[in-house]
């Protein structure tokens, strides 16, 4: 354990004032005092780094005891000499205080760090405590290693704990690896090494958040680039492979990288299966680490881990509700709830609140309620619905956010041991937290969820609106259609006197003609009428209910007319022919009539002019004798 070699070192070396009791008149024992002041220094700085980046915080069971212990050791450090410094006691009393500020700073800032992680992983709300520890820290004006310990070392591993970076952060990354650059010059052997360590760390970092290259302005006033994947990482690079599965040792990343493979390649809502296998052999293995008892494991360890599983059961579920709401758009309101109340469930069992899926369910219901918007679907039981369920979510969505963003949690976390990858070159664990996941970007899913908030007001106006436009559309259509009834009762009545009259004119004026050849004139007027009701029903939703042609041409009304006109015309054709070859016949047989009446009247004619001059001779003679009487 590196910090108790630190802290045994130091008590073997300074402990019992052993500054008190240096022959100060012994100008060589104070020298060599104060070079074992300097050497403890430098290794007090190469193993507390040591320390922090192998993780030994959550690893080790009594590191807590230790580090209280090394600081109570320090309670007893000698306030500095008032006035100039002139004598060796007074140097020697310098350095020791120089010695035991820096050193109390480095162990509070530790501490401080230590009391961050801690909370992480508590599952209720806590506050930072960076603030009131950083009040017992002894302001010193000299620099040393020490500082160098908690004014880099330890922001660049918090910093992984809070693994968004923005440009701003980018560059003060960028800035802590220029300070070691710079120290790294006429240094050991030693600390040359940690030096390479924190850089190779600076370097994973900016790899892992920032994929396009970083611009600074050097001191000569010129713009160069920095690509972030040419930096060195050393055996950082060990993280960059994913693990596979072990038999013999139960390891939960490859089920994340597997889910994750799913979630990104998987197409077709009857894929979830796939999801739902994957998930029922996590929960076995799930199971089986929940009944083992741990021995072997720090307490803070068994928390991270416990902490980690969780995680990682949450996230299972999370890309299976997110598959399924991108790859079912329709999905139903019924469905979006019963898959939530089971990751809600999960959530209460497991203590962690991820905002995720709340997210997803927000977005599905706000995307469904904007279609039967555009739609213009009202259907008031139903969008009553959606509308109480995004008021249910958008409140513990809020909530969610602030409780991720007060454990700098992450989609997923893995075990400690399977955040740790060997260094043969330096002989250390090297530890990352969340070696293959970011943190989300809080601030801004804030801004989301006030955006969600304004969308769901307005989508509740705006369908309102809608259901109101939608009245009067009704009411717009009602009257369109009682005006196109009237206009059809008044085309059919039309029709109908037109055609009685047309019968009536068509006997009048015809009373000669036979009767076969009455019934196709009337036939005639019928196709006739036939014609014009087609036209009008053909013709009236463009002039009447202003339907758009082209809407108009997709319907079945407009075919149904164009047939009927075709029908009309082979009818007219047919009725033509009919008529034309009747009325043939009728002029033959008229022809025919006039011939024979002829004949007859010929053979009539002999006999008749007999029968007429034996009538008119009496006549003759009764006309004379009348002539005779006058004459007397």
């Amino acid at each position: 354990m590196e910090l108790k070699k630190c802290y045994e070192k130091y008590v073997a070396e300074f402990g019992n004032e052993k500054w008190s009791h240096i022959d100060y008149s012994d100008s060589e024992a104070c020298q060599d005092f104060y070079n074992r002041i300097q050497d403890f220094i430098e290794f007090s700085f190469i193993h507390l780094t040591r320390s922090i980046l192998s993780g030994e915080y959550i690893r080790e069971e009594e590191f807590g005891t230790v580090l209280d212990k090394f600081k109570q050791e320090l309670a007893d450090i000698p306030n500095p000499p008032v006035g100039p410094i002139t004598t060796l006691k007074d140097r020697i009393q310098l350095e020791v205080f120089y010695l035991g500020a820096s050193l109390f700073n480095a162990l509070a800032s530790y501490e401080s760090f230590f009391f961050l992680v801690r909370s992480k992983y508590k599952k209720a709300d806590y506050e930072n405590s960076n603030v009131w520890l950083k009040r017992l820290f002894r302001k010193t004006d000299r620099q040393s290693l020490l500082e160098t310990f908690y004014n880099i070392a330890i922001p660049i591993c918090q910093q992984e704990y809070y693994l968004f970076i923005d440009e701003g952060q980018a560059y003060k990354i960028l800035e802590l690896r220029s300070s070691i650059e710079m120290m790294v010059q006429n240094t050991s052997v030693g600390v040359k090494e940690i030096y390479t360590l924190l850089l190779q760390k600076t370097a994973y970092i900016l790899r892992r958040v920032r994929k396009e290259p970083l611009r600074y302005v050097t001191s000569n006033f010129k713009e160069e680039k920095i690509p972030t994947n040419d930096l060195d990482i050393g055996d950082y690079s060990l993280f960059e492979k994913r693990p596979v599965p072990d038999k013999d040792n139960i390891r939960i990343a490859p089920f994340v990288s597997k889910m994750e493979m799913y979630r990104t390649s998987l197409k077709r809502e009857n894929q979830i299966k796939l999801m739902d296998n994957l998930i029922a052999e996590f929960k076995r293995v799930y199971g089986a680490y929940k009944s083992d008892p741990k021995h072997g494991k720090s307490e803070l360890e068994k928390i991270s881990d416990e902490f980690s599983w969780d995680s990682v059961y949450n996230y299972l579920y999370n890309c299976r509700f997110s598959f399924l709401t991108r790859v079912k758009k329709d999905i139903k309101l019924k469905e979006i709830k019963e898959e939530l109340r089971v990751i809600e469930d999960i959530q209460a069992e497991t203590s962690i609140r991820n905002f995720h899926p709340y997210e997803k369910a927000i977005q599905s219901i706000i995307d469904c309620i904007q279609r039967h918007i555009d739609m213009e679907d009202i259907n008031d039981h139903l969008m009553e619905d959606k509308f109480s369920e995004l008021e249910r979510l958008i409140p513990l969505y809020k909530e969610c956010i602030k409780w991720c963003k007060s454990h700098t949690f992450v989609a997923y976390q893995l075990p400690f041991e399977e955040s740790c990858v060997y260094s043969g070159k330096y002989e250390l664990n090297l530890f990352v937290p969340s070696p293959f996941v970011n943190n989300d970007n809080y601030d801004a899913l804030a801004k989301r969820a006030d955006s969600y908030e304004q969308q769901y007001k307005s989508q509740k106006m705006i369908y309102a609106v809608t259901k109101e436009k939608v009245e009067i559309d009704k009411i717009k259509s009602s009257i369109k259609n009682t005006d196109k009834k009237a206009f059809d009762l008044i085309a059919i009545f039309t029709t109908a006197i037109t055609f009685l009259f047309g019968i009536v004119n068509i006997f009048i004026a015809n009373d000669e003609i036979n009767l076969p050849l009455l019934i196709c004139n009337t036939m005639g007027l019928g196709v006739l009428l036939i014609l014009f009701m087609c036209l009008y029903l053909l013709v009236s939703p463009v002039l009447i209910q202003q339907l758009p042609w082209k809407q108009y041409i997709m319907t079945r009304r407009f075919y149904f007319g164009i047939v009927a006109i075709v029908i009309y015309g082979v009818l007219t054709g047919f009725l033509y022919t009919k008529f034309d070859e009747m009325g043939r016949k009728a002029e033959e047989e008229k022809a025919r009539a006039e011939v024979v009446v002829n004949e007859e009247e010929k053979v009539k004619e002999p006999f008749s002019k007999g029968k007429d001059s034996e009538k008119s001779a009496p006549i003759q003679q009764e006309l004379e004798a009348t002539q005779y009487k006058e004459k007397k």
